[in-house]
């Protein structure tokens, strides 16, 4: 298939043609991919969230308005579907509920200027070792920019509980850090 442009790929999308979506599949399932690998725990859970994701997408690519870019919407579907697996997973008594945790203080906004750098598959790994709460907090606020009242929102549970959250995520993640570079 020549290069299509968004449109054509969402207007062969909607009319069901699989080159359409197969070229969009090609396309995105990286960028998707790394945002699904964000958010879980494993390599298993990430290709099962990227899986549902793009099922996600083709369901409901008939409503993409064009409002926003297909990226900014296709990343978004991503985002809120794994948002949504958390949540079930709660229901479900998978994980503890992180309301009620300790609202501990909030340190500063700012992760401590690491004088080394790390490499990104390295911290993407530590990222995925946090446990769930953190690591969902982490990475709404650092890497999506979700203010804490709309982690709140999200995720059900309190502002306080979104800054602790990101508070010891913060912590946790830097400790993870000095111990790598010891290696």
């Amino acid at each position: 298939m020549k290069s299509a442009t968004d449109e054509e790929l969402v207007q062969g999308c909607i009319e069901g043609k699989e080159s359409h979506r197969h070229e969009l599949f090609k396309r995105w399932f990286v960028r998707l991919g790394a945002i699904c690998r964000r958010y879980s725990g494993n390599d298993d859970e990430a290709k099962d969230l990227l899986q549902e994701s793009f099922i996600k997408i083709f369901d409901h690519i008939k409503k993409f308005r064009g409002d926003s870019s297909l990226s900014t919407w296709m990343h978004r579907v991503t985002i809120n579907h794994c948002i949504t697996q958390r949540k079930k997973r709660l229901k479900a008594g998978w994980m503890t509920s992180l309301d009620g945790l300790g609202e501990e203080d909030d340190i500063a906004d700012q992760v401590e200027e690491q004088t080394e750098v790390i490499d990104s598959d390295t911290l993407l790994d530590l990222v995925r070792q946090l446990p769930e709460g953190y690591r969902m907090v982490l990475n709404l606020y650092a890497l999506e920019g979700f203010s804490h009242k709309e982690i709140a929102a999200q995720l059900e549970i309190t502002e306080g509980t979104s800054k602790s959250q990101l508070s010891k995520a913060r912590r946790l993640l830097k400790k993870m850090m000095d111990e790598q570079k010891m290696k």
